[in-house]
Formats: C-alpha cells, structure tokens, sequence
C-alpha cells in the first residue's frame, strides 16, 4: 500500500510561474478554429512541442537525452482512451517513469493480444513493479454498456460486452444503485476497474511472474475523478482469487 501510495502524491501541482512565457504563449494558441486544415493544427502543435522541449531543456541538458537507451519504469498504467484523463500529469510521472496501455473502458481482456503484449513486455523486459488499472468518471464506454437496451454502435458495441456480462453477474450487488442514472455508472465504474485489475493478476503472465519475483509486480485498482482530477485508489496489492463485488460506498 505504501509503495503505491508513493505513486499518487496528495498534492499535484505545478506553479503557474514555473511554466515559461513561450509555452504559456503556445497554448494559449493552439486551440483553433473548426475549419483549420491539417497544415494550421500540426503547425500549432509543433509550436507548443518546441517551447514545451526548450523548457525542460533549458533546465536540464540531459533531460530527455538520458532517456535515450533506459527505459525502466516503475510501473504499468492501464487506463481508458479518454482524452479528459491526463493520467501521467495526475500522478506526477516524469518521462520513463510510467509504462501506460489505453482503450476504451480500461477493459483487460486476456485475449487480446495488444493488451496482453504490452502487459507481457512490461512484466517480464521492463520488470515493472506495479500495474494498476485506473478506470474514471463518467466514462462514456461505461455509461453505453449500462443502457438497458444495447445499440448497435459498431465495433464498441462488441468490445464492451464484458461490461455489460458483469453487470449482468452482479445484478444483485447492483440493484442500490438503480433508479439513479449516475450512481449506477459510477459503481459500474468502480467495479469494472476491480474486476479487470483482477483479470490481469490472475492471468498466466502475471501469475509466473509473482512466482519467480516474489509478489511483483502488484496489481492495484483506482479511479480518477474528472471533476476534481484527484485518484481514488479502490484496492492496493490485490490478491489473487479475490472476489469482486460493488463496494457501497
């Protein structure tokens, strides 16, 4: 718990006086209009990149440099796509520090073969020591899987099917819930970050590793806040075979 609350400082912060006049110029411009062909959107972009370089630069020579043939994070990430969850400003990593893996809905599926690829090179080359799957809220893959009546959106509409399975397998634990649009979602939210947290400690790759390294990595569930951009840590060091259920909260 302690080492994986080290991960998460209760206070993140960066003054507004730290951050240089060129990059606070670059932001303050890289938004544009609706029309703006792709040229004017790179152009913006490249903008803020070599003010937001120059200034860690400036500060320190090696600062990206050094991270040339080192790579050894201390942790995975797993997170969702959402672009309202900047998960490695919010737990103040800095450049390699923290190996991340999105998709929608954070889900962790062992058969696939991108997640379980990404998990595989994390635990076995990088050795990471934690891997913790953050969900967040209002998550708009979470909320389409609570409809009561399944749309036909494409691709997400298959990909979310293990979210609405465990809704399904926990209809009992869930029925405080209903009534409230909101509530629902969010304790669908914390619970799917549970069970996919659980789904990955359990999973043969996790498994050996914990054999062989003693209980690493450690497998943690949390879940960040939109609205306040605080991380509400669910279960730190889980265990396997551990049976996940709504938690009232």
């Amino acid at each position: 718990m302690r080492a994986f609350a080290l991960l998460l400082p209760a206070v993140l912060a960066m003054a507004h006086a730290d951050i240089a006049p060129s990059v606070r110029s670059a932001v303050a411009s890289i938004r544009g209009g609706a029309g703006d062909d792709g040229d004017e959107f790179l152009s913006r972009i490249s903008t803020f990149n070599r003010a937001w370089s120059s200034v860690h630069t400036e500060r320190d020579a090696t600062y990206f440099a050094q991270h040339t043939d080192v790579h050894r994070p201390t942790a995975m990430l797993i997170t969702c796509c959402d672009a309202r969850v900047p998960i490695a400003q919010s737990i103040g990593a800095a450049v390699g520090e923290v190996f991340t893996y999105r998709n929608v809905a954070n889900i962790c599926q062992l058969t696939d073969l991108s997640m379980m690829a990404a998990v595989q090179y994390a635990v076995e080359v990088l050795l990471v020591d934690h891997i913790i799957v953050c969900g967040h809220s209002n998550c708009g893959g979470v909320k389409e899987a609570c409809r009561a009546t399944v749309r036909d959106v494409g691709h997400p509409t298959y990909w979310l099917e293990p979210i609405r399975e465990l809704i399904g397998k926990n209809s009992d634990g869930l029925k405080p819930y209903r009534g409230n649009d909101g509530a629902f979602t969010s304790a669908v939210v914390e619970l799917n970050a549970r069970q996919q947290a659980a789904n990955l400690l359990n999973s043969p790759i996790v498994a050996r590793a914990r054999e062989t390294r003693g209980s690493f990595p450690h497998v943690h569930s949390a879940v960040y806040d939109i609205s306040s951009g605080q991380i509400k840590v669910l279960e730190a060091d889980m265990q396997p075979g551990q049976k996940i259920v709504p938690v009232r909260t």
